[in-house]
């Protein structure tokens, strides 16, 4: 799986599902390809950010579980106000990362 790929799956898999039901999706991938690019996208957060993705989140009241109307609703906001980071090309609200970052261990 490429890295687009994967991380546009993820961000539309985080805010349809339970997180514990999108990290046992991908038990089949490759561990170190998904650990990789979280990772990455950790790095990012705290080169750009002050606070921490869980901090982000507890701020808006967000958690993984979430009202996936909640979750909406804040991605299009980010995305009007321009939050968004972009990672290989690929384009995440502050809110996909900030939940996606929390992911890494």
């Amino acid at each position: 799986m490429n890295r687009r790929r994967f991380l546009a799956f993820s961000t539309s898999a985080i805010t349809l599902l339970p997180l514990s039901s999108f990290i046992n999706t991908y038990n089949k991938v490759d561990q170190s390809f998904l650990e990789d690019e979280l990772q990455h996208l950790l790095t990012q957060w705290n080169i750009r950010e002050k606070d921490t993705p869980e901090v982000y989140l507890a701020d808006k009241n967000i958690s993984v579980n979430s009202d996936v109307k909640l979750l909406k609703q804040q991605r299009v906001q980010d995305f009007k106000y321009g939050n968004v980071f972009i990672l290989n090309g690929l384009v995440l609200s502050k809110t996909e990362a900030a939940l996606l970052a929390c992911t890494v261990t």
